[in-house]
């Protein structure tokens, strides 16, 4: 089996990295881009992709981050800058010629939304999904993420001990789930494999890039649509506390808290949920812009 789906494209980015991309549905239906989280690819997102139900009335596209699964990795901090993550969406829209899509971030994917709105018009986004979601790299990160997962960023980081780097990985899997020992075998082997392919020095750029969140808020004072969608056990992100950090700054914010299966990845443990929240917040903000596939004139 080939390691790129059927209807994956290599995309080239601003500064010539490899940027690996797939699309599943109808591409005349509107746009939901996907963006994984920290370590792994946009594989997580296999139980969504593969459900028919989910494309019946929109498009899903999802693309590997750089540094991340089968894009390539640059080794310079340089690379891991706001702009080039902004330039590796617009490449992702350009070639499924996305219009306005809704963008649902997972964990870190979230911090991809603060890039697009600092260096892409500001037309570009229907809506955003915060899903067990991280707004940016910075000094809101302590406030919101707990200290289990915060403890283990230097372990992760470690290029010394392959001990220490692979126990690590697996603690860190294993706290994306409620329960661990209910989680199909091979599936666990699968995400850990992801994780493990990302060397420390590239996941240390990832995680500790620089990010303005300034535009970003300017939008979502504006009325930029945004919905927080959890689980009510996650074990890596405090869903109330990131609630209580973005409230005062969305003017459009919806929050679905989700018990049954509510982990951080509960978007696997709890797919059905997840979806059905996603698909009526983005028929919304489809419906509040008029039309999906028309930018603005400032967007042109």
């Amino acid at each position: 089996m080939s390691e790129y789906a059927a209807n994956s494209k290599i995309l080239v980015s601003s500064d010539g990295t490899r940027i690996y991309a797939d699309a599943s549905g109808n591409p005349e239906k509107p746009g939901i881009v996907f963006i994984h989280g920290q370590g792994l690819s946009g594989a997580v997102f296999d139980v969504i992709f593969s459900d028919k139900r989910f494309t019946e009335e929109f498009y899903l596209v999802r693309y590997d981050m750089r540094g991340h699964g089968r894009s390539g990795k640059p080794d310079t901090s340089e690379a891991y800058e706001s702009k080039p993550y902004a330039d590796d969406f617009a490449a992702v829209m350009k070639a499924f010629n996305l219009r306005k899509p809704v963008v649902v971030g997972w964990s870190l994917g979230s911090t991809v939304c603060a890039d697009i709105a600092a260096h892409l018009p500001d037309t570009t986004l229907a809506g955003i999904v915060y899903l067990a979601g991280v707004p940016y790299v910075g000094d809101i990160v302590p406030k919101i993420c707990s200290p289990e997962i915060i403890g283990m960023r230097p372990k992760l980081f470690d290029e010394t001990s392959v001990t220490t780097f692979v126990t690590t990985i697996k603690e860190n899997i294993d706290s994306l789930f409620l329960d661990t020992t209910k989680i199909p075998w091979d599936l666990k082997c699968f995400w850990i494999g992801m994780a493990a392919s990302q060397r420390p020095t590239h996941r240390k750029l990832s995680l500790s890039r620089s990010q303005d969140p300034t535009r970003l808020f300017e939008l979502a004072a504006q009325g930029l649509p945004l919905l927080i969608l959890g689980g009510k056990y996650d074990r890596q992100v405090n869903q109330e506390n990131l609630i209580e950090e973005l409230r005062p700054r969305f003017k459009d914010m919806e929050m679905c808290i989700i018990e049954k299966g509510g982990s951080h990845a509960v978007f696997y443990e709890n797919p059905g949920e997840v979806m059905e929240r996603i698909i009526v917040f983005a028929r919304r903000v489809k419906a509040e812009v008029g039309h999906f596939y028309s930018f603005s004139q400032k967007s042109d």
